[in-house]
């Protein structure tokens, strides 16, 4: 033992004796607590989702802690850990804070990423969880690759309807500013193709008066009375029922949020075509930023639909891409080792004979 050695201990002993001094005898426990994570990510599928966080409100209130290291327009990165925020809720009963963090994740409002937001609240509201029936083999059981509890929500005509009154009135508003504070009245129709993801519906705006719509979406007509408009919320009624939206324009989309069930929306009425739309089958795109791992094929092979053709690596995880149809790859743009950025070209299949 060296004279260095004695010196340590003897700091370590002081600094545990002021410790003790101040801390009580025994740790007191006060009420519950219940953590939950969120993440970007695609919880049907479990896989990173990176991407600009365009609105991030988290949750506030009695009892609620949040930790984030992130602030509304920052880029979560394909290169870290995808974990935007841990949500913390104290109680005074076990179930109290889990009814508290499900009421805390469900005002939380993330818009222009996937998160798995929905999926904890849907565990956190599970009669087996509340239940404290909670085991490592939970989620297999309950939630099992498509189950209805692994199917994403998608949004109701509602929603649907909605969407399409808020990029009515946005467009309004772009064509003449001069009407930023005034909403639309009297009987014009107006002609959309409202676009959600890679599916698209014709719909049909009628203002019936002011800030009374009539949405027709192929066959279903819906009528949205607004209450109550504001800067990034919009308070209406739809077949009897009121309800609330939060929602927000970016890099012309629409973000919204409604009951827990986020989306995007475009009108695609006056969009130019998509140059090569129609050859997804053929192309295997990068899903995000990362790195090439493995390339399991070369041109000239033959490969059958299903079959593993590149492995990319990205937010600390290993994402199998494989061949979407049967085919001879045609093209290999990618080699072990590169980096890409998403939806680039990884491998291309020849043309149908």
């Amino acid at each position: 033992v060296t004279g260095i050695d004695i010196v340590a201990a003897q700091i370590r002993l002081a600094a545990g004796e002021r410790l003790a001094a101040v801390l009580p005898a025994t740790v007191e426990r006060h009420g519950h607590a219940i953590e939950a994570r969120i993440y970007a990510e695609d919880p049907v599928r479990f896989l990173p989702s990176p991407g600009p966080l365009t609105v991030f409100r988290p949750p506030a209130g009695l009892g609620i802690r949040v930790e984030t290291g992130y602030r509304e327009g920052n880029l979560v990165t394909p290169h870290y850990d995808p974990m935007i925020a841990k949500v913390i809720a104290h109680a005074r009963a076990g179930d109290e804070a889990r009814r508290r963090l499900a009421a805390a994740l469900e005002a939380t409002l993330v818009l222009g990423i996937n998160t798995n937001r929905s999926f904890l609240v849907s565990m956190l509201r599970h009669p087996a969880f509340a239940a404290g029936q909670a085991t490592t083999g939970f989620i297999g059981t309950h939630f099992a690759a498509k189950s209805p509890g692994m199917t994403r929500p998608a949004p109701s005509p509602i929603m649907q309807a909605l969407a399409a009154v808020l990029l009515f009135e946005a467009s309004a508003v772009e064509s003449d500013p001069s009407v930023a504070n005034w909403h639309s009245s009297g009987t014009a129709a107006w002609p959309m193709r409202l676009a959600l993801g890679d599916k698209e519906q014709a719909a049909t705006v009628t203002c019936l008066a002011e800030d009374h719509f009539a949405v027709n979406l192929e066959e279903t007509r819906i009528e949205i009375q607004v209450i109550d408009w504001a800067e990034d919320s919009v308070r209406f009624t739809a077949g009897g029922l009121q309800q609330s939206a939060r929602y927000v324009f970016a890099g012309g989309q629409l973000y919204l949020d409604l009951a827990g069930v986020s989306a995007s929306f475009t009108d695609k009425l006056h969009a130019p075509p998509v140059a090569g739309q129609g050859a997804g089958e053929a192309q295997l795109l990068a899903p995000m930023n990362g790195r090439i791992v493995s390339v399991l094929a070369k041109a000239g092979d033959k490969v059958s639909r299903g079959q593993r053709i590149v492995i990319l690596e990205a937010m600390k995880m290993q994402h199998e891409i494989a061949a979407q149809r049967d085919g001879t790859i045609d093209q290999v743009a990618v080699k072990e080792g590169d980096q890409v950025a998403t939806r680039q070209l990884l491998v291309a299949l020849a043309a149908k004979a």
